[in-house]
């Protein structure tokens, strides 16, 4: 599966989804899924595990230290 993309990744995320949920009906087998994952780049590894690109995570971070100084 390639990796694909849009203005808020909405397509990869939908994607990923659909991954998940096929192998939790079992349509799909975890070694597909663990395959597909490993296929990945490491920026869309992190953000299927954590839900967030790492330009989410930064601007977050950014929030946080922002407020926490404010």
């Amino acid at each position: 599966m390639a990796e694909t993309s849009s203005a808020g990744g909405g397509s990869f995320r939908r994607e990923t989804e659909r991954v998940v949920d096929e192998i939790a009906q079992e349509l799909r087998s975890s070694d597909d899924g663990a395959a597909r994952f490993s296929s990945l780049s490491p920026a869309r590894r992190q953000e299927v595990c954590c839900g967030t690109s790492p330009a989410t995570r930064c601007k977050r971070r950014s929030r946080q230290r922002t407020a926490a100084r404010g």
